[in-house]
C-alpha cells in the first residue's frame, strides 16, 4: 500500500503538477483547491503527508494544519507547506 498525500492549492496547474509528480513516484495522491474542501478531505481520509500552499483565500496551509491536528485521522501527519514565489515581494 503506497503512502497517501493530500495536496492543497488554489492554483489548479500547479496543484495538477504537484499530483502528478508524486502519483509516478508510486503515491496516492488525493487534492483540495481551498482549505474548506482541505478539511472535509481530511475528516473523510486519513492521509500520511499534508502539502499545502500557504497563501490561499478562505482558509490559509496553516489554519488548515491547525484546524486539522486535533483530527485522530491525522494527527500525526507531516505536513508541508510552501508558498509560490510569483506572490513574493521585493524591493531593491
Amino acid at each position: 500500500m503506497s503512502a497517501s498525500i493530500l495536496v492543497v492549492d488554489d492554483e489548479p496547474l500547479l496543484q495538477e503538477a504537484v499530483k502528478c509528480v508524486l502519483h509516478s513516484q508510486g503515491y496516492d495522491v488525493a487534492t483540495a483547491g481551498t482549505g474548506e474542501e482541505a478539511l472535509t478531505r481530511i475528516a473523510q481520509q486519513a492521509f500520511d503527508v499534508i502539502v499545502s500552499d500557504i497563501k490561499m483565500p478562505g482558509l490559509t496551509g496553516l489554519e488548515v494544519l491547525e484546524r486539522s491536528r486535533p483530527s485522530r485521522r491525522c494527527a500525526s501527519a507531516p505536513a508541508i507547506t510552501s508558498r509560490s514565489r510569483s506572490s513574493w515581494t521585493t524591493s531593491c
